[in-house]
This record gives C-alpha cells, sequence and structure tokens, in this order.
C-alpha cells in the first residue's frame, strides 16, 4: 500500500475549520457566564435595585441574582426586551 501525501491546502483548511469552530464556542461559553457590568448613574434617580452605586456608577450587587441594568433613555422609554426598574431599564429574561 503506498501512502499518497496530503496537500498543504487540505491541512490548512481543516486547521482553519478547526479553529472556527474553537473560537465559536469559546464565544458561546463566555456570553453565557458573562456577568453584568456596571453602567452610569443616572443623572437623577437610583440604581436599579440590584445594583449598588459607587462613585459615578451602578455596579451589580454581589451575590443573588442580578439582570443586566441600563440607564434609562432620555425619552424615559426602556427598549424592546428591556422594563423600567426606578432610573434604569433592566434586560427581561435570565440574567
Amino acid at each position: 500500500m503506498v501512502m499518497q501525501p496530503r496537500s498543504f491546502a487540505l491541512d490548512a483548511a481543516a486547521l482553519l475549520l478547526l479553529a472556527a469552530i474553537a473560537l465559536i464556542i469559546l464565544v458561546l461559553i463566555g456570553h453565557l457566564r458573562a456577568e453584568p457590568m456596571p453602567y452610569p448613574k443616572p443623572a437623577t434617580g437610583q440604581c436599579a435595585n440590584s445594583y449598588v452605586q459607587s462613585g459615578a456608577f451602578c455596579v451589580p450587587k454581589s451575590g443573588g441574582t442580578v439582570r443586566e441594568s441600563i440607564p434609562k433613555p432620555r425619552d424615559g422609554q426602556c427598549p424592546s426586551g428591556w422594563a423600567s426598574e426606578a432610573s434604569s431599564c433592566e434586560k427581561m429574561g435570565g440574567r
């Protein structure tokens, strides 16, 4: 049995595909484990219930479930998928 040499282009394509799959998996895992981020404290009003003021920012409280929150837009209307919470908008469903 004679072994034929494999094509370098085929090896490179397979390696590129494997790297792309690994990158997608890492991004998905990172997204699932992402923690809520601090946001600028509203000029008037308070931070969302699961956040505490720290300087000019609202930061997630440690422990318990913390939903992602953002400052309420100037028009006072939260984006679709977000609920009004104090002077902020809190992401609905999940964290």
